[in-house]
């Protein structure tokens, strides 16, 4: 997999700890995959006090579900929370690699896939009614997945 980021569709690109990479309001130009590090993705409050909503650490992606919307602009900023890199690929150039490679298709179907499954997970934990409910609910649930994956 490695390899397709060398490939010259990709622009790769370093960051340094605590550099801004994204800010709130940013026109989505590209999907980022990283590399190397970890991200914070986080919002303003109105009492401008900084909301981390999510971390992401490598392997993980950003700006898929931006650059395909009719609203591309980041709700939020993205900074480095270590020395990091980011692979950067166009939505032409995206687009054109999931046709013309399975492998990479593949990964990132899966990548989709988990996503979307942690997703609906932490929407059934937070749509729980009480925080006691909550922890119990996200208790159990992770103990289904340890126990199936024995």
């Amino acid at each position: 997999m490695d390899n397709i980021f060398l490939n010259n569709c990709f622009k790769i690109i370093s960051y340094k700890k605590n550099e801004m990479i994204v800010n709130e309001g940013d026109l989505c130009i590209n999907i980022g995959f990283l590399l190397e590090g970890s991200l914070s993705v986080s919002n303003t409050l109105p009492n401008f006090n900084e909301s981390i909503i999510q971390v992401l650490n490598k392997g993980d992606v950003f700006g898929e579900n931006l650059i395909f919307s009719d609203n591309p602009y980041y709700p939020g900023n993205i900074y480095a929370n270590n020395n990091c890199q980011i692979a950067f690929i166009s939505k032409n150039n995206f687009l054109n690699l999931l046709s013309s490679n399975t492998i990479f298709r593949d990964y990132y179907i899966t990548l989709l896939s988990k996503k979307f499954i942690s997703m609906q997970e932490k929407i059934k934990v937070l749509s729980q009614n009480s925080l006691y409910n909550k922890v119990l609910f996200y208790f159990e649930m992770i103990s289904q997945k340890t126990h199936s994956k024995s």
